[in-house]
């Protein structure tokens, strides 16, 4: 990368980030050079998340020595190191999150040619006001990026200096909109009309459907010509103008952090400057406790600026105070709150991606302080002795943190929320006590691309369980964890191991997931066990929390919209009109070829009963499938390489040429719908066939990754020169295409093709021929047939290269414009774009809710769940919503949390007799999972009425009751025993089995 190149490895590496930034901005972080003055744990946090990101050289500078109180919030210090230099002990470990950086560290004085060396200059906890302004004017004066910040308790800021006229190149970070032009008018403010499918999204619009573009008149008339053309949003730089921190600490710009707390922020803005003073006075890092006598000083001094104000505030006392005693000491949720966003700036100074804050930050989360705070006495918050909880306790509190340690929590993850979350829970002590756990899972192995982000992994991990390595990274932070590693995944499959008595353990459960479908089963595990959940994630640079409280607030399954982003398959077959779908269709196509079909020959071979399931199954896709069968056991099993890249030539002859000529012969470039319209029109464009041209590589690379791919699957070694095929190929023998009839298409209402369908794969007797076509199975159980599992990131496997090779091919069949193999690779193997500073960020503010979750006297409104998009930057927080309300019976209500609890394991008689009698509601029908117990409306169903519902669930399910299982879970829908009527709402019914 240091040659404006990324190689292959480092895009392996950085896939996830890449997708995010972009090659161009990630280039121009690895020519920056970052110093960061400061390892203090906010330091350590901003840290990490730089070296992670990949600049090109971080220094660290620190010339404080290790105390107890560092190992609260700094990860890489250890007991061991107490008493010398903070970097000199630590900065080792830094540099092994990434081989890439050059990672130093100094304790040079910091004069202005030391200075001149860098990008970026960030000052972390610095609290002298005369040091902060003397550096801030050697980069202002040197255009150099400047970013102060610290965290006290749980107060917090950050300011940006990136100096005058600091250009952002791309100021959202979101991809160009693109939309299909239908009409352009020809005239001196022309108008254009996207094709009317979609809306076009752009900012300056007529409507959602039509913009203007300027004078068109002495163009010439647009013509759509069947496909049309494209509009594509262009990405307009900003320019910001930056104060420095001498001007801007007497005129603050505030970016507001939290809108139900905007006046807070010229509060803090004072508050913070005048403890500065007072501990640059007294030479103090941190203040004592509970001290009046200082919160008189920093009111004093407050005021005292108040009075130079035109416009004088009113000054909040009670948050001064809190703001005051809350200044003893690091968090380290606040410092990965922190490391996230402060990580993020420093990456926008480099790179120039992304809007920076401008240019003050304020944040508090003074909802995490307990109840009666103000009033609590001074030995609350002293500790006995030193110990690396001593900062934790001077700003929560002994029995906050007692509790912290007693926690018994369930997470399930170990990826990059769950790295870091890890972390946080290793600084806070979480589970530490004689009587804590944390049970960790994650049935994952660790992969080179996730080292940038999944910061407990390094290289030589590469290819070992992931909950194991983090486990023991984490004990080394703090020997005090009791963490369990797991290798199970979280489902109905591995109920047996997380069941009744393992949930009722529990005092917590975090979900550090990436996929809906588990959040889903973990959120209904919660739900059932009235278990508090932490839910969190990240897309790129834009994350999210949600806090779910026991009967108190909505599930995450009430809250979840998951929208359907399924592509239609005619389009998809037949009609693409975005990359998208030409690189779902050649991951299609791959699993058809590579995995699909092997799959079948295996079956067929080694599965007595393969013919008979097959007979189950509509008849277009037994005969497909015994085709199959046939081509690629009998007609064209290789043998060679050679007879590989002549099978690869025709697929490409088929898939790209053919299929496309087919296409033209049933729907010609003039062809007409049934109403008279163009049959090629809007979002349908009409294709050309590919010809096969042995100079182009993109043809080339396609026959290379299918017939290496191909000879994978039947042990023949693989080739990767693309000389070497080139000689091959000329021998291939290529069928030559004919058009066939036999295909109808089927159509809606507006007459628009919805389905091509191949009438001749539903001739029987076709079936039956093939049948008597096919092998002795037998002779073939020596050969080991290999099955390609899609797996996006092995570079040596050529799935990618064949996926956006045939991508590539298939786009430009239809004049869409190709995308490179990184896109590709992020789009095929659905990549969630990610970073480590959006990780830490969203962890941090979960950590914040977990210490408001062990306080019983909490109540919703100190809860907050929170989205945010570092990019822009935005920040929005909000109460959870509470639980919705359900009427049953008699306008009875309930919420999801609550449930009937019945003991012993009934008959159904014994159900609908408890029911009748205590609720007068009779059971109607009864459910277990996706089983139907009972019907009373089934006449069939009456001699089940005496039998236990357990044993009917294990003979209907086909599942057998785990070991000791305590509960059974119904659902039951219930007729009014009175009323004589149905029952819309009732709670679900748990049986309880044992004790």
């Amino acid at each position: 990368m240091d040659n404006n190149i990324i190689n292959q490895e480092e895009e392996d590496q950085y896939s996830r980030q890449l997708l995010m930034l972009g090659k161009e901005a990630m280039l121009k972080m690895a020519q920056s050079k970052v110093l960061l003055v400061g390892l203090s744990g906010l330091g350590a946090e901003i840290a990490k998340n730089v070296i992670l990101a990949r600049v090109k050289k971080i220094t660290l500078w620190d010339k404080e020595l290790t105390q107890i109180e560092d190992l609260s919030a700094n990860f890489f210090l250890t007991e061991e190191d107490i008493g010398k230099n903070r970097v000199e002990v630590s900065y080792s470990k830094f540099a092994e999150l990434n081989e890439h950086v050059q990672v130093d560290f100094s304790t040079k004085e910091l004069d202005e040619e030391f200075i001149k060396e860098y990008t970026v200059v960030v000052l972390c906890s610095q609290r002298s006001l005369t040091e902060i302004f003397r550096i801030g004017d050697i980069c202002h004066k040197n255009n150099i990026q400047f970013i102060v910040t610290d965290t006290l308790g749980v107060f917090g800021f950050c300011f940006n200096d990136f100096g005058k006229e600091f250009v952002v190149a791309d100021p959202k970070g979101e991809p160009p909109l693109k939309t299909m032009i239908g009409e352009i008018t020809k005239e001196e403010n022309a108008k254009v009309t996207n094709n009317l499918v979609a809306r076009h999204g752009f900012e300056t619009i007529i409507n959602p459907f039509e913009f203007l573009i300027g004078d068109t008149k002495d163009f010439h008339d647009y013509s759509f010509e069947g496909s049309g053309g494209y509009a594509t949003q262009v990405i307009t730089p900003i320019k910001m103008d930056f104060d420095s921190i001498k001007e801007s600490i007497e005129k603050p710009k505030f970016f507001i952090s939290d809108d139900a707390k905007e006046k807070r922020p010229i509060q803090l803005h004072l508050g913070f400057q005048a403890i500065y003073q007072y501990m640059e006075e007294n030479k103090r890092q941190f203040l004592e406790p509970h001290a009046d006598s200082v919160v008189e000083e920093i009111l004093k001094k407050m005021e005292e600026k108040n009075s130079t104000f035109e416009t004088k505030i009113e000054i909040d006392k009670e948050l001064i105070t809190k703001l005051v005693y809350s200044s003893t000491g690091e968090l380290s949720p606040m410092c990965a709150f922190f490391g996230g966003i402060v990580g993020q700036e420093v990456l926008k100074a480099c790179s120039a991606k992304y809007t920076p804050i401008n240019q003050w930050m304020y944040f508090d989360a003074i909802e995490c302080l307990p109840k009666n705070y103000l009033e609590m006495p001074l030995e609350e918050f002293k500790s006995d002795q030193k110990t690396r909880y001593s900062t934790q306790i001077s700003v929560l509190g002994k029995k906050v943190d007692q509790m912290i340690h007693e926690q018994k929590y369930f997470m399930v993850g170990a990826g990059a929320i769950g790295c870091e979350m890890l972390k946080n829970w290793a600084m806070i002590g979480l589970g530490t006590s004689d009587n804590g756990f944390i049970h960790l899972t994650d049935m994952d192995s660790i992969e080179r691309s996730n080292l940038n982000r999944q910061f407990l992994f390094r290289p030589w991990d590469i290819k070992k369980m992931k909950s194991e390595v983090a486990t023991n990274a984490a004990k080394k932070m703090n020997s005090d964890l009791n963490i369990i590693p797991h290798s199970d995944r979280v489902g109905q499959e591995t109920e047996k191991f997380y069941n009744d008595d393992f949930f009722e353990s529990l005092t917590g459960v975090c979900n550090a997931l990436d996929n809906v479908e588990a959040r889903k089963y973990v959120d209904s595990r919660c739900v059932f066990y009235h278990k508090p959940l932490l839910e969190s994630g990240t897309l790129g640079q834009k994350g999210n929390t949600q806090v779910i409280i026991p009967k108190l607030t909505v599930s995450y399954s009430d809250s979840v919209d998951v929208p359907d982003t399924s592509i239609p398959l005619c389009t998809l077959h037949n009609f693409p009109n975005k990359i998208e779908h030409t690189i779902e269709w050649a991951r299609d196509l791959f699993e058809g070829l590579f995995h699909n079909a092997p799959q079948n020959l295996v079956s067929f071979i080694s599965d007595p009963l393969f013919l008979s399931n097959l007979e189950k199954k509509p008849t277009p896709t037994k005969i497909e499938t015994l085709e199959q069968i046939i081509e690629d056991l009998v007609d064209n099993k290789p043998e060679t390489y050679e007879q590989c890249v002549e099978w690869a030539r025709n697929v490409f002859e088929d898939n790209f040429h053919n299929i496309i000529l087919q296409l033209l012969f049933m729907f010609p470039k003039d062809a007409k719908n049934s109403y008279g319209d163009p049959f090629w029109h809007g979002e349908k464009r009409p294709p050309t066939e590919a010809k096969f041209d042995i100079n182009n590589n993109v043809h080339v690379g396609f026959i290379l990754s299918a017939a290496n791919l191909r000879a994978q699957i039947y042990g023949i070694p693989k080739q990767k020169d693309l000389d070497k095929i080139r000689q091959i190929i000329p021998n291939s023998e290529v069928k030559k295409f004919s058009p066939r009839d036999g295909f109808k298409a089927l159509t809606d209402d507006k007459g628009e093709v919805t389905e091509i369908v191949d009438e001749t794969l539903q001739d029987e007797d076709r079936y039956e021929m093939l049948l008597k076509k096919l092998p002795d199975p037998e002779k073939f159980k020596e050969i080991e047939i290999k099955v390609h599992k899609f797996e996006k990131d092995d570079d040596t496997n050529f799935h990618i290269d064949f996926i956006t090779a045939a991508s590539t091919i298939r786009a430009i069949n239809y004049d869409i414009e190709p995308v490179g193999r990184l896109e590709t690779k992020g789009i095929a193997g659905r990549i969630i774009p990610a970073i480590a500073t959006t990780t830490a960020s969203v962890t941090g503010l979960v950590c914040l809710e977990l210490y408001k979750l062990i306080q019983e006297d909490k109540v919703l409104e100190d809860f907050k769940n929170a989205y945010f998009n570092l990019a822009l930057p935005y920040f929005g927080f909000a109460n959870p919503i509470q639980s919705f309300k359900y009427t049953g019976k008699g306008d009875q209500e309930f919420t999801i949390w609550d449930q009937y609890k019945i003991k012993g394991d009934l008959t159904v008689q014994q159900l609908e007799d408890f029911f009748v009698e205590n609720h007068k509601i009779i059971p109607t029908m009864i459910n277990a999972g996706n089983s139907l117990i009972y019907n009373a409306y089934n006449p069939s169903h009456k001699e089940r009425k005496n039998q236990k519902i357990t044993d009917l669930y294990q003979s209907i399910s086909k599942k057998q009751l785990y070991q000791n299982q305590k509960y059974l879970s119904l659902n039951v829908l219930f007729d009014d025993s009175e009323a004589k009527e149905s029952i819309e709402n009732s709670p679900i019914v748990t049986l309880i089995l044992r004790d």
